[in-house]
């Protein structure tokens, strides 16, 4: 966790057109995530993930996901997002983290936002990018500090901006895309 917090913090000082790296991190961070996962008690669907069971891991996920785990349904994202036991899908790995997401799970907070940032799945949506960010903080999840303050520094989006961000999208369900059930 220390590596990754100070991992992120470096991105503070990144320059804008850096996106690259920024996506090549989030890769990491996900794949990182998937192995080292403990938020949840030892099932066999963390141990499957960890062994690189994949296919296996794929099948349980989807059928614990349909019932509302946000777990579940923020790990089926990161395997569609990476392409592990399934193709690549960015449309179905941003639903998925939407759904987690919007059931308050903090890791599918910091995926959507990096989702709706760079345009991977989501259309890019900077407010949108930040509001989640500040909702994964609130959850007591501490690497979208950093993230928060690289927007901040970066003149990603203005003081006035973000401002609006926090006005417009003051809780979760203001963040539910149109049309998303």
């Amino acid at each position: 966790m220390k590596q990754a917090t100070e991992a992120a913090k470096s991105t503070v000082s990144m320059p804008a057109g850096s996106r690259r790296i920024a996506l090549v991190a989030m890769a990491a961070a996900i794949v990182a995530a998937l192995i080292w996962q403990v938020a949840k008690p030892e099932t066999s669907i963390a141990t499957d993930l960890r062994n690189g069971n994949y296919s296996v891991a794929f099948e349980r996920l989807k059928e614990k996901a349909a019932t509302g785990d946000a777990w579940s349904q923020n790990q089926l994202g990161n395997l569609y997002y990476l392409g592990l036991g399934t193709p690549v899908d960015l449309k179905k790995a941003s639903e998925w983290y939407l759904r987690s997401a919007l059931a308050d799970w903090p890791d599918a907070q910091i995926n959507v936002s990096l989702m709706y940032r760079y345009g991977r799945g989501l259309p890019i949506e900077p407010s949108r990018g930040f509001a989640w960010l500040r909702h994964a903080r609130s959850n007591g999840k501490e690497i979208a500090e950093p993230y928060l303050a690289w927007i901040a520094g970066s003149l990603e989006q203005t003081p006035s901006q973000m401002q609006a961000a926090k006005r417009k999208y003051s809780t979760v369900e203001s963040l539910r895309p149109e049309g998303f059930k």
